[in-house]
């Protein structure tokens, strides 16, 4: 029930009745108080009241005016005519063509993230648990549109399905990307929110198609209707190759394939033509169809490209597929419409005509394959009746058998195989019920595995962006709008019950106004995240959420009327390339829509866009989807990623570039809204067929606000900065051993700013040629660096337990608990001493001379603990060489002061003649949550000590803790603990 439409209405008739009550009510009593005078002056009807009763009547109905009036326009769109759904069916087909030819035992029957076709041809073999979604509901897709049947169904959703149960998961979730050749996750290990709640979303669609499948009729006129669509792309194919000289065949040929499309048509509401059809179709018209291709490409081939060749030969194989495919679903399923076709000439007799009759009853062409089972018991009782009646026919055919065999009569061999062809069919189709009962069991399974609890922030009442697995730590970025495709997962999360409802009131709700409605604002303003959630949950009219996907759409369609494009804006490829020659990928959205910043800089038309938006304004994307055929946006496997039309990106004179690859998503997004929107929202209804979707139906229908202030996106709008940069090659990130023979070292640096590191935690930092921290070359022992101690603090009266490190130095610790890792930007020490884990994170700022060193620990007992955290680092603001030869010198001229409010040491090195510079260097300590002052020491003999080492430092040992020291000492560090 649409309750927020029905309670809106309400809300209207009790707005009328309130406000227009009195009204009514006093014509009411004029019209009696006028006829009660009239009456007793005995005048019957009053003369006044003859003339003012229309005045009266429209005052008494004036509450009930008021609210028709008020009510809501439905907004139908105008349907598409035949010629505009082939045009769909015609990129449906194409489209599913590209997970046809990529998804296959190469990459683990997963989809490769990408198939780029120029300029240079190659295959992403990775993929994404949305990627993997997104193959499932295409595969039901396919079968929707009759490019598959139940048996080719079954066997892609089972082997992909078999995939996933060898792919590593944490806690229930499939990593954010896995290489599809080998299946190991690549680096970093990622959990997505977003992704997993689309996977959820795929397989609770796949678990409810299976349930349903074995009620679906077997021979149906969906697999005639694919046909069609192959037919037609191979005519299209055909007009794209036509030259002058070959006119004359490919107008044969494509007459010839009109003319079976007509005789298709013809016998759509005849099925007991169907099979005598498939037979001609797939015989002779095909073989001369085959001959009149083989002789075009014979003939021409010289005059024909490689690439229209390849098209051709492709198309002509979709079809011969899809041949095979009814073939095998007729021998395997329903293996009696043939027998039928051509029954023995005896059971024509008219002993036999009546249990013929009745065996036809019992084994329909139109069958479902859960039905077989027991339409085939039935039938074999009139198998008996028939043995029994060729029986009393030729008596002596049973006293015969047995003492010499006998010719078998045509009658009963057919008899014979006809058995046969019902035990081969019901094991077959036991098998199948059974196959999509398993399938529905695993996608059941891994929906009920997915824990999205911990990627749950009690606190704010939203979800973090994800959990990075290399660091064990959430991102502490959050989906917080409503206007995302994130609310997937929000939905899946709510309804598992592992989240709570007002979560959902929780998600942010800024909206702005488009064409005199309200709409949501979204982050980036994409048809992504407007679009994506409807192809899976209800929208209702005249919500907020249908509204806003609505607005979006006509919002953008504004947009691209205005810049003379195209319309379709949303993340995608674009027209740069990285050194590989792969293109680049990112969000594009629409001005006016999200809170991104540039929005305006680029202008990117990705052709899924708008297809998505089929159930919206079916007219305005069929229109779209036309104009970007005629700027060559279509290719052998549907519409191409995008047409890049940014200035700045394009050679001189050239207006728009195409970016000539396909996103596997984006290609299932294409499929799904088709089927949707063809087959009466298919995928919505499987989706809301789950009772878990269905108990939370009601906050999809939530009501538009009526006096909530617009804002406007464009306040904060901000022209970005384009920068032609060349994209890095990806380094993945890699293990290094604690203890080596000779340190194994890694460099971060800006080009200014460096930080030398070994695995043991030495090393030291550099601005230009001005090194900071001493530090000597030692390959042993490796005691020279920057080190971060951690020790644990008893009662106020006791003094500190012993410190450790965060890393291997100064403190040497048991190397098997000690893991070192290093990034091409970064360097990463976890350490678990004392049952607590510690994990410090070394990197330089991108642009600015900033070296960070983040610290996460995390207490492994169940009990409260009290740590201290202790920096350590020696100063020298000079060369190393320099401060090597004169130490004692050098530490003369350098200076400290502590800024208390900031937790900051600024260290200066003053000049020593007018040729050098001031340098300054600062030390800060953040604590996340926390405004006490630190401790500081600036004198390294106060930290270490009287016989003291930097294994056992005083400061740390001591109650005291450490001294505050700071301006001039004789042997400079920086030192803050808290």
């Amino acid at each position: 029930a649409q309750t927020a439409r029905l309670i809106g209405l309400q809300d209207l008739r009790d707005f009328a009745s309130q406000k227009m009550g009195v009204a009514a009510a006093l014509a009411l009593i004029l019209t009696t108080t006028l006829q009660i005078l009239s009456g007793l002056s005995r005048t019957g009807v009053a003369p006044a009241l003859t003339s003012a009763s229309p005045v009266l009547l429209l005052w008494v109905l004036s509450p009930y005016i008021v609210w028709w009036i008020n009510r809501p326009i439905p907004d139908t769109p105008d349907p598409l005519n035949e010629d505009q759904i082939n045009l769909l069916r015609q990129v449906a087909r194409r489209t599913w063509g590209f997970f046809e030819r990529f998804v296959g035992p190469e990459d683990h029957w997963l989809p490769p993230d990408h198939y780029q076709e120029s300029p240079v041809g190659t295959i992403a073999h990775r993929t994404s648990p949305t990627n993997i979604g997104l193959l499932l509901n295409s595969t039901l897709a396919a079968y929707d549109l009759g490019y598959l049947d139940q048996l080719g169904l079954a066997t892609r959703l089972s082997t992909t399905m078999e995939t996933l149960d060898q792919l590593e998961r944490y806690r229930g979730h499939f990593m954010n990307w896995y290489d599809t050749l080998t299946l190991q996750p690549l680096h970093p290990q990622y959990i997505s929110t977003v992704d997993s709640g689309n996977l959820a979303a795929s397989l609770i669609v796949t678990a409810q198609a299976c349930k349903t499948m074995p009620d679906a009729p077997i021979f149906r006129w969906d697999l005639w209707q694919g046909y069609l669509d192959t037919l037609s792309n191979l005519t299209e194919t055909l007009t794209g190759m036509r030259k002058p000289e070959f006119d004359q065949q490919v107008e044969e040929i494509n007459q010839r394939i009109s003319a079976l499309h007509a005789d298709i048509l013809a016998a759509r509401s005849h099925r007991e033509s169907w099979y005598p059809l498939y037979l001609k179709a797939s015989g002779p018209i095909w073989q001369d169809l085959s001959h009149r291709l083989m002789e075009l490409v014979a003939v021409g081939r010289s005059a024909f490209d490689l690439q229209s060749l390849g098209k051709l030969q492709e198309v002509s194989a979709q079809t011969e597929r899809h041949h095979l495919a009814v073939q095998r679903t007729i021998m395997e399923l329903v293996p009696w419409i043939p027998l039928f076709h051509n029954p023995p000439a005896l059971f024509h007799e008219p002993q036999f005509v009546t249990t013929m009759a009745a065996l036809r009853t019992e084994l329909p062409n139109n069958i479902a394959f859960g039905q077989v089972h027991s339409h085939i018991e039935k039938a074999r009782r009139h198998i008996v009746s028939l043995r029994n009646l060729l029986t009393d026919v030729d008596p002596t055919i049973e006293a015969v058998e047995k003492t010499e065999p006998l010719p078998v009569n045509p009658a009963r061999e057919w008899l014979e195989e006809l058995v046969r062809a019902l035990a081969h069919a019901d094991a077959n189709a036991g098998s199948l019920v059974t196959k999509y009962a398993q399938i529905m069991a695993r996608a059941e399974q891994y929906v009920r595995e997915m824990d999205f609890t911990f990627l749950y922030h009690s606190q704010r009442r939203v979800f973090h962006i994800g959990f990075n697995l290399v660091t064990g730590q959430l991102d502490q970025n959050y989906y917080d709008l409503l206007a995302s495709e994130a609310r997937i997962a929000s939905i899946i999360a709510i309804a598992k019950g592992e989240v709570p409802h007002s979560h959902w009131m929780h998600l942010g709700r800024p909206v702005t106004r488009v064409d005199g409605s309200y709409v949501l604002l979204s982050w980036s303003g994409t048809m992504f995240e407007y679009l994506m959630p409807p192809m899976f949950l209800r929208s209702y009219p005249g919500t907020l959420l249908a509204d806003s996907a609505r607005g979006a759409v006509l919002h953008q369609i504004a947009y691209g009327k205005a810049k003379g494009v195209p319309w379709g804006i949303s993340e995608s490829g674009f027209y740069r390339f990285d050194t590989n020659q792969n293109y680049q990928y990112r969000a594009f959205g629409v001005p006016g829509l999200g809170f991104k910043r540039g929005l305006a800089d680029d202008l990117v038309i990705a052709p899924y866009a708008s297809l998505i938006a089929i159930g919206y304004e079916p007219q305005a994307v069929v229109q779209n989807l036309a104009s970007l055929i005629e700027q060559k946006m279509i290719g052998l496997y549907g519409v191409y990623e995008s047409i890049d039309f940014t200035v700045d990106r394009l050679l001189l004179d050239v207006p728009s570039a195409v970016v000539g690859e396909y996103m596997a998503h984006h290609q299932g997004m294409i499929l799904m809204a088709i089927d949707n929107y063809l087959h009466g929202d298919i995928m919505i209804q499987r989706m809301h067929s789950d009772p878990r979707i269905q108990s939370v139906e009601l906050l999809l229908q939530e009501q538009v606000p009526h006096a909530v202030p617009p804002q406007d996106p464009y306040a904060e709008d901000v022209k970005g900065v384009q920068r032609l940069t060349v994209a890095p090659k990806e380094v993945n990130p890699w293990r290094v051993p604690v203890q080596t023979p000779i340190p194994e070292v890694n460099l971060l640096s800006n080009g200014s700013y460096n930080v030398l590191l070994s695995n043991m935690g030495g090393g030291y930092s550099s601005w230009r040629d001005i090194d900071l921290t001493r530090w000597q070359p030692d390959g042993v022992l490796d005691p020279w660096g920057t080190w971060i101690y951690i020790q644990e603090l008893g009662s106020d009266s006791q003094k500190p337990l012993g410190p450790w490190s965060v890393a291997h130095q100064p403190i040497p610790g048991d190397p098997a608990d000690i893991q070192v890792t290093y990034f091409a930007h970064m360097a990463v020490f976890r350490r678990t001493e004392n049952g607590v884990t510690s994990n410090m994170e070394v990197t330089v700022a991108p642009e600015d001379p900033v070296e960070i060193r983040r610290i996460h620990v995390h207490n492994n007992i169940g009990k409260g603990r009290r740590l201290r955290l202790t920096s350590y680092g020696e100063v020298i603001l000079a060369p190393q060489a320099t401060d090597a030869r004169h130490p004692a010198f050098n530490k003369m001229f350098i200076e400290s002061e502590f800024i208390a409010d900031l937790n900051l040491q600024i260290f200066m090195r003053r000049p020593r003649s007018n040729q050098e510079t001031t340098i300054y260097m600062g030390h800060m300590l953040v604590v996340k949550g926390s405004q006490a002052v630190v401790q500081h020491e600036a004198d390294r003999y106060r930290f270490i000590g009287r016989a003291q080492t930097m294994q056992s430092p005083a400061g740390l040992t001591s109650l005291e803790g450490l001294s505050g020291t700071t301006g001039a000492t004789l042997n400079p560090i920086f030192a803050l603990g808290q």
